[in-house]
């Protein structure tokens, strides 16, 4: 049974080369989608993917955590061969006020035009925000994956009914197993959100079996239908 680990972060790991081969040999791991949140982060994991063909795949964008300190507001990166932009957004955790907001919804707004144009997915993080980030996607014509999703049931609704993907981390959440009790298979995908979340690309097992917990559905059909959804929104296996 292969996994794949929908939303990780993989420039944050140290000893990369030594984890991604111990990775592959895990017989756990089919693919790990590795997210920037930075220009930086974006330009390391196109890097790293480039060199892990076939098994890492980047995605690239700016965070709404680095989108807020960016005063000179040049949300430019290179896309490369990414095969999403992500991970961007809003998150009202952090931004307090109205200053760093605006700069969030800029950048947000910037990566979702060049999304639309080229006809990537997004990578979508929506911490204390979900539904000002759904009004915002509501403007355009995307797939989207909403990242560690932590809206309502009502929210969730709404982004289902949009075919936008749920990701489940290895986390518990009430109103994740709301939806999951609520809507079948192929509206989820799986993440370890490593190192933030789980420590490793590896863990997203726990989201699997949370989802499977919360679906009541055995865990080989969760592996197999979330990594058949997060493959045909990237393109990808």
């Amino acid at each position: 049974m292969l996994m794949i680990d929908s939303h990780c972060h993989l420039d944050s790991f140290k000893n990369l080369e030594v984890l991604i081969g111990k990775w592959k040999k895990s017989k756990v791991l089919e693919a790990i989608i590795t997210c920037g949140y930075s220009k930086e982060s974006s330009m390391t994991c196109l890097g790293i993917a480039k060199k892990h063909e076939h098994f890492v795949f980047p995605v690239v964008g700016i965070s709404p955590q680095i989108a807020m300190k960016m005063k000179d507001e040049n949300f430019d990166i290179k896309i490369g061969n990414a095969v999403g932009i992500g991970e961007i957004g809003l998150d009202y955790h952090w931004a307090k006020t109205n200053e760093e907001r605006n700069r969030q919804i800029k950048c947000f707004i910037h990566f979702l035009k060049i999304a639309e144009e080229i006809d990537l997915p997004v990578f979508i993080h929506s911490r204390k925000s979900v539904k000002e980030v759904l009004d915002i996607l509501s403007n355009y014509n995307l797939k989207v994956i909403m990242h560690c999703f932590s809206g309502t049931f009502e929210e969730g609704k709404i982004a289902i009914e949009r075919n936008y993907l749920i990701s489940y981390p290895p986390v518990e959440s009430k109103n994740r197993r709301k939806i999951a009790e609520h809507w079948g298979l192929e509206n989820f995908v799986v993440e370890s959100d490593a190192p933030y979340i789980g420590k490793e690309p590896t863990d997203v097992i726990k989201s699997v079996e949370i989802l499977s917990k919360y679906s009541k559905e055995k865990i080989e059909k969760v592996d197999f239908l979330t990594s058949s959804n997060i493959k045909r929104i990237l393109k990808i296996g």
